[in-house]
């Protein structure tokens, strides 16, 4: 048998009874794993002054902001406030230059021109995603992984810029391997402007663009419930439109795209995307309005897409976005779950660049695994040390701690539990299910692992650890409830087994 830090000590003053055991209590409750946070400082030289010394065009446009700066009335002197479509150029061109050796040689006035950090964040981000489901790297994610890299991946709305495949091309990304991306839009000016820059960068082998019918109005959003392939191809969805394209373009048996991208347009109609800021009154950022206009606005277009996803489901590994706003987030987000999918195929991230916030989500249909890292819980006892009335060799010990676990779950009345005896050192405690199949029915695992056995001259204390994982909030709930009753029965120090213990002696 082997000993875990096994030491015979004399009792210390601080163990003199069940109600003195130290407990390792989190002051935070068990929650999911919070949102990633992307920013791509380290992967880009943003410094102006530097900037401006290198890129002259930029400098003109940097000094007139200056300009504007010291002659613009109090509270308005920021530089955000001060720029415009120019400078907006300037600067994108020579942050791609600089850190791409990449060129933009066309962005027409009234087009998006696209701010570099922020689709950076996106791009890396993607990076993550894929990093998942085609490797062991940062632990097992799906049972269905690895996934190998098709290496295609698809941007929906490419824009005159077609910025995110320029960034996909570069090592940033593929790390030395032989990408394709095949980027799509609706608007036929937009898609030449589009072809000028892939070209001025010689990447026309790497990056197909491909023009797509626009989508409809659909009088009101799609419910989940009425989605079927005959429906999406009445819509003239995203999603549905892209793969048409991109499929007609591969000719590959059987068809996947490693993931897709867009940046959604905000507004629902052109009244509101040509009405000043709120705010402040400024006008919008330029943007032709089938850059900034769709039915439903960007929460419209997010549930197109996900609702198309349903259809395709792994045609596309990944299926993303960026989000405006977290509203809508949090909200798509809902609606994920509310279609079927757990926390553990659900992505969400939040790009942070300087005062500008966006964020992402996106979603797989590959298995999550029961212990996924995306499934492991914060917070919440992550450790507990039980205190044994009587001197116990190490199977004595364990056999001790499995009984009481057992007892636990069979008079645990909330919830069913079961108990798994993996080993002499590690059970796991789980929601019954009525089937084998854990990894697929059960809401929540708690892995309890013994980590130490110390002996006293008339006591045994045993350190246990927990590992816990959860599919969905509904679990989330069933193992709060688990867990607040958890230690108290295991050490037994809780008022139930004080008074047994009370009416016992």
């Amino acid at each position: 048998m082997k000993t875990h830090n096994r030491k015979r000590k004399t009792l210390d003053s601080n163990l003199t009874s069940d109600d003195d055991t130290t407990h390792n209590n989190a002051s935070s409750p068990l929650a999911f794993p919070t949102m990633k946070k992307v920013q791509c400082s380290h992967a880009m030289d943003c410094n102006f002054d530097e900037l401006a010394a290198s890129y002259p065009d930029f400098k003109i446009q940097l000094d007139k902001v200056k300009d504007r700066q010291k002659n613009c009335p109090a509270g308005t002197s920021s530089v955000s406030t001060n720029v415009d479509f120019e400078f907006n150029v300037s600067l994108s061109r020579a942050l791609l230059h600089k850190n791409f050796q990449l060129h933009l040689k066309t962005i027409p006035r009234g087009y998006l021109c696209p701010p570099i950090p922020n689709r950076l964040n996106y791009v890396l981000w993607i990076k993550d995603l894929l990093k998942e489901s085609s490797t062991f790297e940062n632990g097992r994610y799906f049972q269905d992984s690895p996934v190998p890299l098709g290496y295609k991946g698809l941007d929906i709305g490419t824009g005159c810029s077609a910025i995110y495949p320029l960034l996909l091309s570069r090592d940033v990304f593929t790390e030395g391997k032989q990408w394709q991306f095949f980027a799509t839009d609706i608007d036929p000016f937009t898609i030449k402007c589009a072809k000028e820059n892939v070209n001025a960068n010689n990447l026309g082998d790497v990056i197909q663009l491909a023009l797509v019918a626009k989508t409809h109005d659909k009088g009101g959003p799609r419910c989940f419930k009425q989605v079927d392939s005959k429906e999406s191809s009445k819509c003239s969805t995203p999603i549905y439109t892209a793969l048409n394209k991109a499929r007609k373009f591969y000719h590959t048996v059987p068809f996947c795209l490693d993931f897709c991208m867009t940046n959604p347009p905000f507004y629902s109609c052109e009244s509101e995307a040509s009405a000043p800021r709120a705010g402040d009154q400024r006008e919008r950022t330029d943007m032709a309005f089938h850059e900034s206009v769709y039915p439903g606005g960007e929460r419209g277009f997010a549930l197109d897409m996900m609702y198309d996803s349903l259809v395709y489901r792994n045609e596309i590994t990944w299926y993303s976005l960026m989000i405006s706003k977290k509203t809508n987030l949090i909200a798509l987000q809902k609606e994920l779950e509310n279609i079927g999918l757990s926390r553990g195929s659900i992505r969400t991230a939040e790009f942070d660049q300087g005062k500008m916030k966006r964020w992402g989500i996106a979603w797989t249909f590959l298995t999550p695994c029961v212990r996924s890292p995306a499934l492991k819980l914060r917070g919440g006892v992550k450790s507990f040390e039980v205190l044994l009335d009587a001197t116990l060799e190490d199977p004595e010990a364990y056999k001790e701690i499995a009984n009481r676990f057992l007892s636990f779950a069979e008079e645990f009345r909330m919830i069913k539990l079961h108990v798994d005896l993996e080993s002499d050192t590690r059970l796991v405690l789980s929601e019954a299910s009525g089937s084998h199949e854990i990894e697929k029915k059960t809401l929540f695992t708690i892995d309890v692992s013994i980590k130490g056995i110390v002996s006293y001259e008339s006591s045994t204390k045993v350190t246990i650890s927990l590992d816990i994982y959860c599919l969905c909030h509904e679990g989330l709930e069933k193992v709060r409830k688990v867990e607040n009753q958890l230690v108290g029965e295991i050490c037994r120090t809780n008022r139930r087994w004080r008074r047994r213990i009370k009416r016992s002696s």
